[in-house]
């Protein structure tokens, strides 16, 4: 949530203000318009759905978005501040591959007082919510156009891996690869550090460019044509600059993964393990940061993520089984 503009009338002995404020989520909106309200902290608020592009990383972004224009005393706007920035958003969802289900829920908190907890269910082709607090049991909506879960083959994604792993290996030289002995919390950790400039970059997307394997793959994925990937991925070595250059910075105990960290010019992601959870930390070119962990099992897979910018936590979960054959 960002404040745009405030503008201030003097009307008799009173100071008022307008504050504009843009949210990218409907729900969100609301949640803070009848808020503000209820506490009596504004006159009035109107709300537009607005188109908006913006400049991010050398490309334009485009977003929809709603512009709430709020008219109250000045002397209340730091607490309709406190009220936009005390909203918390906490998101859980799931999928079961096994029984084609989406679990969910959203869970709306203002200083740490939940005030709306909704869940879904999204199972053959039906969509059930429950409003907790309000029902003890699931309302079913009607879906008109069928919106069945679609899974993407594991194949797929198998090839992808290998292809990427294999334009890697491919691409190196003794130039691009160190390797050092190091002390990480009292133990001795191999940490190699892979040096990424223009000419590994290149080779990489060429590796992947001849591969007709992931071309096919990675089309099938994305809906583009083998033309569109291909035109995609020149694309985008040809705008490697020369004077890129990144570190990529792995360490290992023997052969277990410790932790990982990418060095971009401007930006940069660390991810560490404990026992089976994988904690990861992103920070931006604008230096804002993005943290969660990912955290995986014999049956299932946890994906957390914690916005700092607008205090809110959201987590999904893929439930699988895996079957073992012993021969």
């Amino acid at each position: 949530i960002i404040i745009l503009v405030e503008k201030t009338l003097k009307v008799s002995d009173y100071m008022y203000c307008m504050i504009e404020t843009a949210f990218d989520n409907l729900d969100e909106a609301k949640q803070v318009i009848s808020k503000l309200l209820d506490e009596k902290l504004v006159a009035s608020c109107q709300m537009v759905e607005s188109n908006s592009k913006w400049n991010w990383k050398q490309e334009q972004e485009e977003s929809k978005e709603y512009l709430v224009f709020m008219k109250t005393k000045k002397s209340l706007q730091e607490k309709i501040f406190n009220v936009i920035n005390s909203l918390t958003i906490n998101g859980k969802a799931s999928i079961n591959t096994n029984t084609n289900t989406i679990i969910s829920n959203i869970n709306i908190l203002y200083e740490e007082e939940s005030i709306l907890d909704i869940d879904t269910i999204l199972k053959n082709n039906n969509f059930y919510l429950k409003p907790n607090g309000l029902y003890d049991k699931y309302i079913l909506l009607e879906i008109e156009e069928e919106n069945n879960i679609d899974v993407t083959s594991k194949d797929e994604y198998k090839i992808l891996l290998t292809a990427y792993k294999d334009a890697i290996i491919n691409s190196l030289t003794d130039e691009n690869i160190t390797k050092e002995s190091v002390k990480i919390n009292n133990s001795n950790v191999t940490k190699i550090t892979l040096n990424i400039d223009e000419t590994f970059l290149k080779n990489i997307y060429n590796e992947l460019i001849s591969n007709d394997k992931f071309i096919i793959s990675y089309a099938n994925i994305s809906n583009k044509t083998k033309e569109e990937v291909i035109q995609e991925l020149e694309n985008e070595r040809n705008e490697i600059k020369s004077s890129q250059s990144n570190k990529f910075i792995l360490c290992l105990n023997k052969s277990e993964f410790i932790s990982a960290e990418l060095l971009a010019e401007n930006e940069s992601i660390k991810i560490t393990k404990e026992g089976n959870k994988y904690s990861y930390e992103y920070i931006d070119e604008e230096k804002n940061t993005y943290k969660g962990y990912i955290i995986a099992t014999d049956n299932s897979m946890t994906i957390n993520y914690y916005d700092t910018s607008t205090n809110s936590t959201y987590e999904f979960t893929i439930n699988y089984n895996v079957k073992i054959t012993r021969k």
